[in-house]
């Protein structure tokens, strides 16, 4: 009798199936647990994600040291940060750069929050008011 419900539902399964197909849907899986293909996001590790992930590293750096030399800094020790963020070290290692040094008065929870309100002005002075493109044609 075990074998009877999953007939039954093989055969209802088969008939949905090739209604889709019919109507053109295209499953992207091949079967219960396997995929046909993997979007770009799906495989971490496969190159296309490894590809995607160091563009998008390398946009935000060059996008970083851009506001480095370009915001008006309320004082030294937010640029060094940022400066340091820009260049791809961690806040962690930001922390230890700064002690070392001498500085005292900084802490990852205040490395952090520097960068955070950086990458925020970063943002909205790059991203949420592009420049215009000057190869626009004046109309």
């Amino acid at each position: 009798m075990a074998t009877q419900p999953k007939a039954s539902f093989n055969k209802l399964k088969n008939l949905w199936y090739k209604k889709l197909k019919d109507e053109g849907f295209e499953d992207i899986e091949t079967d219960e647990d396997t995929l046909k293909s993997w979007s770009v996001y799906g495989r971490i590790g496969s190159p296309e994600y490894t590809r995607y992930r160091q563009q998008s590293a390398d946009a935000y750096y060059s996008l970083a040291d851009l506001f480095l030399n370009e915001h008006n800094w309320p004082n030294e020790l937010e640029r060094i940060i940022w400066e340091y963020h820009a260049n791809g070290i961690s806040t962690r290692n930001i922390t230890k750069l700064l002690e070392d040094a001498g500085i005292k008065k900084t802490n990852r929870t205040t490395v952090w929050q520097v960068i955070s309100r950086c990458r925020t002005l970063m943002k909205q002075q790059y991203l949420d008011n592009p420049a215009p493109k000057e190869d626009q044609d004046d109309e």
